[in-house]
């Protein structure tokens, strides 16, 4: 009887421990806020500015489009809200305008944001005239609370030399 009564303790002990450790873990990313603790405030990024490292197809224009593009306004979701440090995602569809396959091969973001991730992860080739090839590119927002930003995007899909 000692044993089975120890035993349920023991579980009982090691239930409450998982419970505060991710009790303690949802604080400290800033899901759970303590009662009287104002959440930080939360980042604005008021646009994304996407810049394209890519060769020409034979009409001379860019194999994925215009090398430059950009996300603004409400029609796009911009501005939007995001919880310092948490991270979130853009989504953007490429289209691959030449006759040639062509392969994404880096995706950077200025500082004080970080790239996390891309999916499909990278590289990711394009085949020629493939439409509708959908990325989303995580995000990790900067940690300072209250920051009205835009975030600058760096595909590059030029070979490694």
């Amino acid at each position: 009887m000692k044993v089975r009564r120890r035993t349920l303790w023991t579980i009982g002990v090691a239930a409450a421990a998982a419970v505060l450790v991710v009790l303690l873990l949802l604080i400290s990313i800033g899901v759970l806020v303590l009662p009287g603790t104002p959440a930080p405030a939360p980042v604005s990024v008021n646009s994304a500015q996407f810049t394209i490292l890519q060769g020409t197809n034979a009409s001379g224009n860019g194999w994925f489009g215009p090398s430059s593009f950009s996300y603004t306004g409400v029609v796009n979701g911009y501005p939007f809200k995001v919880a310092p440090g948490a991270t979130f995602t853009v989504s953007v569809t490429w289209t691959n305008y030449d006759d040639n396959p062509h392969t994404l091969y880096s995706i950077s973001v200025a500082a004080p944001f970080a790239f996390s991730k891309s999916s499909p992860s990278l590289p990711a080739t394009l085949y020629a005239l493939e439409d509708d090839a959908f990325m989303q590119i995580y995000v990790v927002a900067p940690n300072s609370a209250g920051a009205s930003l835009t975030l600058f995007v760096t595909v590059n899909a030029l070979p490694p030399s």
